[in-house]
C-alpha cells in the first residue's frame, strides 16, 4: 500500500500509524480508489499524512479532513470524474 511506503521515513507512534492506515482505507473507499498502490492512492496517502502532521490524531477526523480536500477530484466531482 502507498501509505506504508510513505510512512517508512516518518516518525509516528504505532497507534498513530494504525489511525493513518485506517483513515487511508476510509478515504480510498469513499473515493472509489481500488488500486492501493497507484498514483491516486499515493496522493491520498500524502494528504492523510499531511493531516496528521497538522496535528490531527483520530482516524475519523483525519479521513474527514482528507476527504474535504480530495472529494472534488474523486467520484462525482472535479477533473478526475470527467
Amino acid at each position: 500500500m502507498a501509505i506504508h511506503r510513505l510512512l517508512q521515513n516518518a516518525a509516528f507512534e504505532p497507534e498513530q500509524v494504525a489511525n493513518l492506515v485506517q483513515a487511508f482505507e476510509t478515504v480510498c473507499d469513499a473515493l472509489g480508489v481500488a488500486d492501493r498502490k497507484g498514483a491516486a492512492a499515493e496522493a491520498i496517502a500524502a494528504v492523510v499524512i499531511q493531516m496528521a502532521q497538522m496535528g490531527l490524531r483520530e482516524a475519523g477526523e483525519i479521513s474527514a479532513q482528507a476527504l474535504a480536500r480530495l472529494r472534488p477530484f474523486g467520484r462525482g466531482g472535479g477533473p478526475a470524474s470527467s
